[in-house]
């Protein structure tokens, strides 16, 4: 080997080295979010310890297992969501549980009706009137493209959950559902759940007109039997009505029949796991939901 041979080795050698540092560092440096981890991070999917619960219990990710049609454990590939993370197992979906979330116990962590800072979430106060609806204010549609192998996850009654919208479509939710039907209030935590199974949210300001909310609870009511009817108290005034699914929303001022139905069709039955199993909690429910088909919706507002 010749003198200028030795060089060129040397050469890839020193710049190899400033590579491996730079990698190494490259932790300190990156302000975003690592995808599945942070270089050098214990990998979660491999750590027992991230599981949530009980390690004896048969814990595994039901959520993924509905939807590939398996019933042995398996493991979550959930993607980072600002502050999600991934996770081997997640708390057993629909199953209540004390330690976690037995749908009784806690619940003032998301909502309490005795305490009264609570009570503009499912009355009008403040010295406000009714809305008036207006015709003349269109409609609002929101998308939010979710990727595939996103998969939102549980967190139990010890933890509280916010979101960075006023009308959140997908995200951190509890792990027992509620029963279908209509509510005097639901807490978004809970009907969250509800959208991943392809539910319809029918959500309305507290201050709405009277007779504009007696059709639209009659409309989602025909249409579908996975549908939670609930006021939320974060819808603006220009537009107190809002129908959620996965991903999608649409408020409203007045209600357009077509409309309404429109969405219903297009947007039901579209969550990741494909499931009309009922829920376990009902605080607040009003009346259960009925079939309206069959209990898989398989004929969407048949008779409109």
């Amino acid at each position: 080997m010749n003198s200028s041979d030795k060089l060129n080795v040397l050469g890839y050698i020193v710049t190899l080295l400033i590579l491996l540092c730079y990698c190494a560092n490259a932790s300190d440096q990156w302000n975003g979010n690592w995808f599945p981890k942070k270089p050098g991070e214990i990998d979660p999917i491999l750590d027992n310890n991230s599981i949530v619960g009980d390690d004896n219990q048969n814990n595994h990710d039901v959520d993924n297992d509905i939807n590939n049609n398996k019933s042995s454990s398996s493991s979550s590939t959930n993607q980072i969501d600002g502050n999600l993370i991934y996770t081997k197992k997640m708390k057993t979906m629909g199953i209540t549980d004390p330690k976690c979330d037995d749908a009784e116990t806690n619940l003032w962590i998301d909502y309490d009706p005795k305490n009264i800072s609570h009570h503009d979430r499912f009355l009008c106060m403040q010295n406000r009137k009714p809305f008036n609806p207006n015709p003349n204010t269109e409609p609002i549609l929101r998308e939010y493209t979710i990727p595939v192998e996103y998969s939102a996850l549980h967190r139990c009654m010890n933890e509280s959950i916010s979101y960075d919208y006023n009308i959140p479509t997908f995200g951190t939710h509890r792990p027992v559902w509620p029963v279908y039907g209509e509510y005097s209030y639901v807490p978004v935590q809970r009907w969250l759940h509800n959208l991943e199974h392809g539910a319809i949210v029918a959500a309305y300001h507290p201050c709405v007109n009277i007779r504009q909310l007696d059709l639209f609870r009659k409309l989602v009511k025909k249409c579908l039997y996975r549908h939670i009817i609930t006021p939320y108290e974060k819808l603006a005034a220009e537009r107190p009505f809002a129908l959620i699914a996965w991903g999608r929303s649409l408020e409203m001022s007045v209600i357009d029949i077509d409309i309404v139905v429109g969405f219903i069709r297009m947007n039901a039955l579209q969550g990741p796991e494909k499931t009309s199993r009922n829920g376990q909690y009902s605080s607040g429910l009003i009346g259960q939901a009925q079939h309206v088909s069959d209990a898989d919706d398989n004929n969407l507002c048949p008779l409109m």
